[in-house]
């Protein structure tokens, strides 16, 4: 098609949703499932819910644009910060200003999110047929959220957190009942908890904690904060002048949230704390110094204690001192030797 995978996202409305892309990937991996034997894995990553807005089949009707809420408005001109007021002027990622087109844009985004789950339906009946719902392990995940409007903006960018907020699901067929954990959790933790959950070392370059303890019940010492960062250099490279490193090293920033605090700090010296105790919007601003300067050192903190784990925690020494990846150590590789 002449716009590529966007021109064939946008006509999906217009066909039914069996030949959607997402049911395309699902009716592959079936496919694919049929011939496989026990102790498979696989990795399904659906591109939708994701722009263009345009859900698949009966989907794009499936939710009235007049029920859907409106979404949070920016605030005044004044009080934004420099990338948010710059963010409002880029066509990619400012949201529509008219409430018809905003809402049709809402109700089909919730389209694709029940597609999706219905096409996740599909292959984890699947599975169940084999009879192995009872041996396999799901986990539901997204690599980012979406703006859907809310401050004025659509996508994926900046600071807020519609950007970083994403679903998780973990189904572990030996655990009994259900839980909801409340904690605050983040991907870097997908991998510890995968490590925990098939009893293997978890890789020493993981900055995550494992959801297990969590998922049992259980209370464990467990991080106050979430923590996220965004690199923004990546609109100055394409540029006939790269601007110099120093300018480049200041693109950048990074969110710490709270219970009722959220601090960013931007690359370039400027910062924001919104008081969530009082507006979970993100609209109002915290002024208690002792508040902001607690947030800006626990940020600091956080930092100081993930610096580049795969480099770290290992002594360049004959004996392999410290934190070596279990196949690096003295005794693997004796033993690999002999």
């Amino acid at each position: 098609m002449p716009d590529g995978w966007q021109g064939l996202c946008r006509s999906e409305p217009d066909r039914p949703a069996e030949d959607s892309l997402s049911g395309f990937l699902t009716t592959r991996f079936l496919e694919w499932l049929d011939h496989q034997e026990s102790g498979w894995f696989a990795h399904l990553s659906y591109l939708r819910p994701h722009p263009p807005y345009a859900a698949a089949g009966e989907y794009a009707s499936l939710y009235d644009p007049a029920d859907v809420e409106l979404p949070i408005a920016p605030v005044d001109a004044d009080r934004r910060h420099p990338l948010h007021e710059s963010a409002l002027s880029w066509p990619q990622v400012a949201a529509p200003r008219d409430e018809g087109e905003m809402r049709h844009l809402k109700a089909q985004y919730f389209g694709m999110i029940s597609e999706v789950d219905a096409q996740l339906g599909r292959a984890i009946a699947a599975i169940d047929e084999r009879g192995e719902g009872g041996d396999t392990l799901i986990v539901i995940t997204s690599d980012h959220g979406e703006q859907l409007g809310d401050h004025g903006l659509l996508e994926k960018m900046g600071f807020f957190p519609q950007s970083y907020h994403i679903i998780g699901i973990w189904r572990d067929p030996r655990e009994k009942g259900g839980t909801t954990v409340t904690n605050f959790t983040e991907n870097v933790d997908l991998l510890a908890t995968l490590a925990d959950a098939l009893g293997v070392e978890q890789p020493v370059q993981s900055d995550g904690a494992s959801l297990v303890p969590l998922l049992r019940g259980e209370k464990v010492p467990w991080r106050e904060m979430a923590h996220y960062e965004w690199d923004s250099r990546f609109m100055l490279l394409g540029a006939t002048d790269v601007p110099s490193r120093d300018t480049l090293a200041r693109r950048n920033l990074a969110v710490s949230v709270g219970e009722d605090l959220a601090f960013v700090q931007f690359g370039d010296g400027s910062m924001k704390c919104f008081d969530l105790a009082n507006d979970p919007t993100w609209r109002t601003e915290c002024d208690d110094l002792e508040r902001i300067f607690h947030a800006t050192q626990e940020q600091l903190l956080w930092r100081q204690a993930h610096l580049r784990h795969d480099l770290t925690d290992m002594l360049l020494s004959s004996e392999r001192r410290g934190r070596w990846p279990s196949e690096r150590r003295v005794g693997s590789l004796a033993k690999a030797a002999s």
